[in-house]
């Protein structure tokens, strides 16, 4: 899904409201009568004393932030050197293709590109676990002692932070291979520890392809994106074995960068479906399906 990020115009304001409010309610974050509702709706105020910023996708806005900077009337954390987003919101009908993951992705390559700008700081509220899950994917930290309450409120506020000075999570897109976690013995115990053990006879038969001609594999990884076994046809096997896509390899995004196994894993909790050309590290004409399984049912 290709994404166009750009400063809002005035034509946009609308839907960036509509957005905003939709994704902050839809989560459940606030009742329609909070009075943080408001703050959320008034995207002329934001636009005149911060920037605020869409993501399109075929001619249509899809996401929305707003970036400030240290001293800014729209900073909450933000220091000397560092860019601040807020009120980040995909669009619901939109939500669960990566775009909320495609838009932090530009924020932080936009941060690059800023003179003076060497970090990214966010608040973020401590029941927003997908959010977290996204951050901390990216590289984000949390730093505990810049966590701070809501004014005459008993409402913890975590603050995460990125360096943009080096490639998020270090890995960069000339990187071939996945770093290794365990050696072949211990991913033998792992696989024989894992919830879907005792159930993998019955997934092979339903989704595994040995035959000779068989083009795909059945891989099981463990919840941090770990392989720890693949089933299919020994030729499917010699072509997953050259970019590494092996027992052992971690095919997390702080492994490998993005892929399928990790989106399902730390994004959409569902199945989702990535080509060659949508890894941050290239393997060589590899496409990855993904689905996130907690147990047996």
């Amino acid at each position: 899904m290709s994404v166009v990020f750009r400063r809002a115009l005035p034509a946009d304001f609308p839907e960036v409201r509509r957005i905003t409010r939709e994704a902050y309610l839809r989560a459940g974050h606030f009742a329609a009568d909070h009075p943080y509702v408001s703050v959320l709706e008034d995207v002329e105020h934001r636009a005149e004393h911060a920037q605020v910023w869409v993501a399109e996708t075929a001619g249509r806005v899809v996401g929305a932030v707003t970036l400030t900077f240290a001293s800014q009337p729209y900073s909450e954390v933000a220091t000397h050197g560092e860019l601040e987003f807020r009120m980040l919101a995909v669009d619901p009908a939109c939500q669960g293709n990566g775009l909320g993951r495609a838009v932090v992705r530009e924020i932080v390559e936009h941060a690059r590109q800023l003179p003076g700008i060497d970090a990214i700081s966010i608040t973020s509220a401590t029941f927003m676990d997908r959010a977290h899950n996204l951050y901390e994917s990216l590289g984000f930290r949390r730093a505990p002692d810049r966590d701070w309450y809501v004014p005459g409120e008993d409402v913890l506020l975590w603050v995460f932070t990125l360096e943009v000075s080096s490639p998020v999570l270090g890995v960069s897109s000339d990187q071939h291979s996945p770093r290794y976690v365990h050696d072949p013995s211990e991913v033998l115990q792992l696989r024989r520890e894992h919830r879907l053990q005792h159930v993998m006879l019955a997934l092979q038969d339903l989704l595994a392809d040995d035959s000779s001609s068989g083009r795909h594999l059945l891989v099981l990884t463990d919840a941090g994106g770990e392989i720890l076994s693949r089933v299919g046809s020994r030729q499917a096997l010699r072509r997953a074995d050259r970019p590494e896509f092996s027992k052992g390899a971690d095919w997390s995004e702080a492994g490998i960068g993005t892929n399928a196994i990790s989106e399902a894993l730390l994004v959409t909790g569902g199945p989702v479906q990535l080509f060659s050309s949508e890894h941050l590290v290239r393997p060589p004409q590899l496409g990855l399906h993904g689905s996130a399984h907690h147990g047996p049912n």
